[in-house]
């Protein structure tokens, strides 16, 4: 049986050209050296079998490698490709190639949103390509209403330096299942993280299920320090690169941050007790300062 036109992930539409949108823009290859390896691995998820965390490889992990800047594409309508999806890679080509530097700077709310919004055009595209999650995390809902400048609910988003040198191109995507306490739920979450030369980016969400207690706070290892959070926006300019910056150490332990983290009520947790975010923890060990 004949298969009807392939819809395109982000509108939905099926009656225009398809093409191919790239995971890493024409513009980045030219900050690099010759040779520049391009990695993604996926496949890997996060499970909560009863009250011990463990991280389970689905299999086969799926790794893709190449020298070529931009080997990575996934379908999507030529009128999707050639207006907002090129606005956005321009709108973010300064602002990105701003940060590699790794001079003070003020990053404004404006500068933090262009930043947010080309990740997450990075990681829904990756999504798309790689799997970690079957048949995708975001829904065609959620990609939809990215493409109107809506964010997808529960998105966060970070930004860290690293001063080592390392595989350009690296993509991390895990599946999550945070725990939610008191009781036995369960949130079912996302996280993905990619570094492009000195510049490493990561987001994760949450799916809470509907009976979820309000005002969940998110206990782990801090990571405030070694980062900056571009989503949701500061209404303040923030200063980069961060505090700290990551090293080997750093980027090691950054795609893991969430493992073992859970969901409270704030009146759970015992006075000095680490807050994902609490400007009173400590920063982690990320290798270098």
């Amino acid at each position: 049986m004949a298969q009807g036109p392939r819809a395109c992930p982000f509108c939905g539409g099926t009656s225009a050209k398809m093409t191919q949108e790239h995971l890493w823009p024409q513009w980045l290859p030219a900050k690099f050296p010759t040779g520049t390896i391009f990695k993604v691995m996926s496949g890997r998820r996060q499970e909560w079998p009863g009250s011990k965390l463990r991280e389970v490889r689905v299999e086969p992990e799926k790794t893709w490698q190449s020298s070529k800047a931009v080997p990575l594409t996934t379908g999507v309508r030529e009128c999707c490709n050639s207006t907002w999806m090129s606005q956005l890679e321009t709108a973010a080509q300064s602002v990105i190639l701003g940060m590699f530097d790794g001079a003070d700077k003020r990053m404004k709310p404006a500068g933090q949103n262009v930043i947010a919004s080309w990740a997450q055009l990075k990681f829904m595209v990756a999504d798309l390509m790689f799997q970690s999650v079957p048949g995708g995390f975001f829904s065609q809902a959620e990609r939809e209403a990215f493409r109107q400048r809506q964010m997808p609910e529960d998105t966060h988003i970070l930004a860290a330096y690293t001063t080592e040198e390392g595989e350009f191109g690296r993509v991390d995507g895990r599946q999550l299942r945070i725990p939610i306490l008191p009781g036995n739920a369960v949130a079912a979450g996302y996280i993905s993280t990619m570094q492009v030369g000195p510049l490493v980016l990561s987001g994760h969400w949450l799916r809470l299920p509907s009976d979820t207690p309000p005002e969940l706070i998110l206990r782990g290892a801090p990571w405030h320090e070694p980062t900056v959070q571009v989503w949701p926006p500061s209404p303040r300019a923030l200063t980069w690169p961060p505090t700290f910056v990551l090293g080997q150490a750093g980027l090691k332990a950054f795609p893991s941050r969430l493992r073992g983290a859970v969901l409270m009520t704030r009146e759970l947790i015992p006075a000095g007790v680490t807050v994902l975010g609490d400007s009173r923890a400590e920063p982690p060990n990320t290798g270098s300062q």
